[in-house]
């Protein structure tokens, strides 16, 4: 398999990332209409523990593995290489099954005294399994990341998601008869079945990878002949340690987050005066709706952060700071360009969206209100992964932290308010994204400069954007005049402003034919 450019390598990673996204909200959609926004609800609340569960099994070093297998492929030392995959490896295989047997084992406890709710019993127990598959894949797609080859990780996602959505969805029509937590359950099986897809993806492709001879890497090329590696086990765990843990930290303090919002949230909806079936109902709209919606652009924000982390690796060993600079500047772009018209309409459409995708338009305030710091979350992305790919991944963490502290008082304060309720938890969510961001800011700027071309960088994209919001009620008005229904009508308005904004970019020379020929 051939290294690829970042911006090739991340192109791979958002097509299979939009790809997902499908289906993925084609799932989201077969849960509102058979489970209710209770039963997402339900399935929300066990999905953060699972996540949570599954950086204390991997420890942070997928991130690390990554940066590792880069640093070590670009000087050459190939059986480095191979060590780190083989310890690492070992050490999820470990975790992963003792966390496993801990989660089935205490299955009942957790449903009754941490999440409230015995109903998601039988959740716990159908996905503490994907646990031991989820480890394991994703230390391999961490070695490929290492050798900038991202197509193993595109391929094996998007086969983990198609197999998790077709059984899900069976499962779900299959056991709803028999209640509503079965039916959510059946979902959970979903996710398992997919993770067990995805890991034995990559180990297919890691054996074609390593056996088929026809390989050009420098790593399978130069295997049998380079020299014995003196990067020694004991160092490799120490560095993967290093790196891992304030990784893993930042990332338990993101899927904490969100277990103590599905903890806390609907906790402090019923103090505001709601039954619990009414502040589940409501937590299933922010969590399962609105927020899923405020991260489809992540597809591209996370797939630059994967493309990144061995990117600005790489150009860390050959202390190119120059390289650096001009990745920064890049990503900035790239992020302000998509994420500002989609924060137009996450504000101005939110009410369409939310009723074009999940037929909930009562949703709707609530993307409207998450929409506000949309590009901050998005920013909150790419800045984690230069700060990893720097070896910075403290900064990260604190700057989290800084976030988290904003959006807990909120929560604490604003949502038992009867007048804010569910809409107190969107502005507090926003809160600690908008404090994050900047934090994250003024940390990279220490590191790479303040210096950005701010006419370049947000005023042309910013213009595009009023510019659009005038257009918006045209575009709807011709929807109607061709007798569309109200799901057509967004989706043609949506089609018409994502070319308007695309041709406003070339216009003013925000997107050059240089940018076009990156992605080749």
């Amino acid at each position: 398999m051939k290294q690829q450019t970042f911006l090739k390598g991340a192109v791979i990673l958002m097509a299979a990332s939009f790809f997902n996204r499908i289906l993925g909200f084609i799932l989201r959609v077969v849960m509102v209409h058979y489970l209710g926004d209770e039963g997402v609800g339900l399935y929300s609340m066990i999905y953060p523990i699972y996540v949570t569960l599954v950086l204390l099994c991997t420890a942070g070093f997928p991130v690390a593995i990554a940066k590792l297998v880069s640093e070590k492929n670009a000087q050459g030392d190939v059986h480095g290489v191979k060590r780190i995959l083989r310890l690492a490896i070992t050490f999820v295989i470990i975790t992963s099954i003792t966390i496993a047997g801990i989660l089935l084992l205490s299955a009942e406890w957790v449903a009754k005294s941490i999440l409230s709710d015995l109903r998601t019993y039988y959740l716990i127990l159908a996905i503490s399994p994907a646990l031991i598959f989820v480890s394991i894949a994703s230390v391999l797609r961490s070695y490929f990341q290492g050798l900038h080859t991202m197509t193993p990780t595109a391929i094996s996602q998007m086969i983990e998601q198609l197999v998790r959505i077709t059984a899900s969805i069976f499962l779900i029509i299959l056991l709803i008869n028999k209640g509503l937590k079965y039916g959510a359950a059946g979902a959970a099986i979903g996710i398992t079945l997919g993770e067990f897809s995805g890991m034995m993806t990559l180990i297919i492709l890691y054996i074609s990878h390593c056996f088929s001879g026809r390989s050009t890497d420098l790593l399978l090329r130069n295997l049998k002949t380079a020299p014995p590696s003196s990067y020694s086990y004991k160092q490799i765990f120490k560095d993967l340690c290093k790196m891992g843990i304030p990784i893993t930290l930042g990332r338990l303090i993101i899927s904490l987050m969100y277990s103590l919002d599905a903890i806390l949230i609907p906790t402090q909806l019923q103090r505001s005066g709601l039954s619990v079936a009414e502040a589940t109902s409501q937590f299933g709209q922010l969590s399962g709706i609105a927020l899923q919606v405020i991260f489809l652009p992540t597809i591209i924000s996370v797939a630059l952060t994967t493309s990144l982390v061995p990117t600005i690796s790489d150009a860390l060993a050959r202390n190119n700071m120059q390289a650096i600079r001009a990745k920064y500047h890049e990503v900035l772009r790239i992020t302000f360009y998509t994420g500002m018209p989609a924060t137009l309409f996450f504000i101005f459409r939110g009410r369409q969206i939310c009723y074009l995708l999940f037929d909930f338009a009562e949703a709707g305030s609530l993307l409207a209100l998450l929409g506000v710091g949309a590009i901050s979350t998005y920013f909150i992305h790419v800045a984690g992964g230069i700060l990893n790919g720097l070896g910075k991944p403290h900064l990260a963490v604190k700057n989290m932290i800084i976030g988290a502290a904003f959006k807990i008082i909120g929560l604490l304060t604003l949502v038992s308010h009867p007048l804010l309720g569910i809409r107190g938890a969107a502005i507090s969510i926003v809160t600690g994204w908008i404090t994050g961001s900047i934090a994250d800011f003024i940390s990279l700027g220490r590191i790479v400069g303040f210096k950005l071309n701010l006419y370049h960088l947000v005023i042309k994209p910013f213009f595009g954007c009023l510019v659009l919001y005038w257009l918006l009620p045209i575009f709807d008005n011709a929807g109607k005049i061709l007798g569309l229904n109200p799901k057509s009508v967004t989706l043609l308005t949506i089609f018409l402003s994502s070319i308007f904004y695309f041709i406003w970019m070339i216009l003013v020379k925000g997107i050059s034919k240089d940018d076009l020929k990156k992605f080749k």
